[in-house]
């Protein structure tokens, strides 16, 4: 009768853990396309097959693009990429990224792309050491620039090889019990500790922060010490390097912009009202906007005001957050480390811009991908001194 009683009492618990948990938590639904790594944090999952920021994709059994399994073998000249969601081709099918419209221009060059969504330089950088190096590239272009500048609460959580050991031992943990994520009372009181601070996550919210006391993911300094140490490792082995630039969705800053040149010529009540502007409509900008608006404040000695505006509600992610740098000062860093290291660079950010050719906040839509290719194409020709039979590539003039 006892175990009866418990039963009765755990089934009904349980049964209220379910109704609440879908009505109050209401998680997303867990990304299946990465499986986390003790040195990179999370890679392409082997095998995948499925969508990927609204677009299907295909990972062989190494946990690479499928579409260039039979070339990281081949005895062509390589064009190896490393980047982020960008150099991925998030929200375009695997066929419209500039990678592999530059495939198609130049059959008799393998171009082999390790971009991955969320990356950062330092992911960047072990990418290269872990992979990139073994496929005895040509060439290699690196571009990184947004998920660096992403936030997270605090030092523990920035980018570094101690943090990611220990989210990955997390993870083996993790799947030991996995079981018990068939159980939704248990899954509620994990949330609720979460939420109380008593265990750590990479994804939970956080009332009431300040913005003034986050980290980016990767800093100034140690976003220019990737980019250097990438340069490094490739041209001791003799490897031509190709910096792109790239940037965030200059209408989705309009606001923002105009308040931090306002903010930068003293005049305050024209810069308050344009970064007013970049909270009011929310997006991924909205907490840089925050940061400039508290400047502002202070400026015209609204301490009060300036404070308040600080606070924020955030939601951290495996990612990071929100933006907490402006783009322009890390394409400021990797110019910086392009001039003094002798490396080429291409300013795709700016032919994006011209025709708006953005499908979000950041990412190149499809015509993006393919101004992108041609902006990367003349740079690759010369490189490898190969001279194509057809072409209908116009000369491009934003290589710097």
């Amino acid at each position: 009768m006892g175990l009866l009683v418990y039963l009765c009492v755990f089934l009904f618990l349980e049964g209220t853990a379910r109704i609440g948990y879908k009505i109050f938590i209401n998680p997303p639904k867990d990304e299946t396309w990465f499986a986390y790594s003790p040195d990179l944090m999370w890679e392409l999952k082997p095998n995948f097959i499925g969508n990927v920021g609204h677009a299907k994709r295909k990972f062989d059994s190494q946990g690479f693009l499928s579409v260039d399994t039979l070339q990281r073998n081949d005895s062509k000249k390589k064009v190896l990429f490393i980047g982020d969601s960008n150099t991925f081709g998030l929200h375009v099918s695997a066929e419209s990224t500039f990678v592999e419209i530059l495939d198609s221009l130049l059959p008799e060059i393998s171009m082999i792309n390790l971009g991955v969504p969320g990356y950062t330089s330092y992911q960047g950088c072990q990418m290269l050491i872990k992979h990139g190096l073994k496929l005895n590239p040509d060439i290699l272009v690196v571009s990184f620039n947004f998920n660096d500048r992403r936030y997270v609460i605090n030092s523990e959580y920035t980018d570094n090889a101690i943090t990611f050991q220990q989210e990955y031992e997390r993870q083996l943990r993790m799947r030991k019990i996995k079981f018990l994520e068939n159980i939704y009372l248990y899954r509620s009181m994990r949330f609720l500790f979460r939420k109380a601070g008593i265990i750590k996550s990479y994804q939970f919210n956080i009332n009431e922060v300040k913005i003034n006391n986050f980290y980016p993911r990767v800093t100034p300094e140690n976003y220019r010490k990737n980019l250097v140490r990438i340069t490094e490792l490739a041209k001791d082995k003799n490897i031509h390097v190709i910096f792109m630039l790239l940037k965030d969705n200059p209408i989705q800053t309009e606001h923002l912009t105009k308040g931090i040149k306002y903010l930068n010529n003293s005049q305050y009540d024209q810069a308050i009202e344009n970064l007013k502007l970049a909270i009011r409509h929310p997006n991924w900008f909205s907490d840089l906007a925050r940061k400039y608006l508290a400047i502002a404040y202070e400026k015209q000695g609204l301490l009060e005001e300036s404070e308040k505006i600080l606070t924020t509600t955030a939601v951290i992610s495996l990612h990071g957050a929100y933006p907490i740098y402006l783009d322009t000062e890390y394409n400021q860093i990797m110019m910086q480390v392009a001039e003094n290291d002798n490396v080429k660079i291409i300013d795709a950010g700016r032919v994006l811009d011209q025709n708006n050719s953005y499908v979000d906040f950041c990412h190149p839509d499809i015509k993006g991908h393919q101004k992108i290719a041609h902006l990367l194409y003349d740079s690759l020709v010369e490189i490898l001194k190969y001279k194509p039979e057809h072409s209908e590539i116009e000369p491009q003039t934003d290589t710097f």
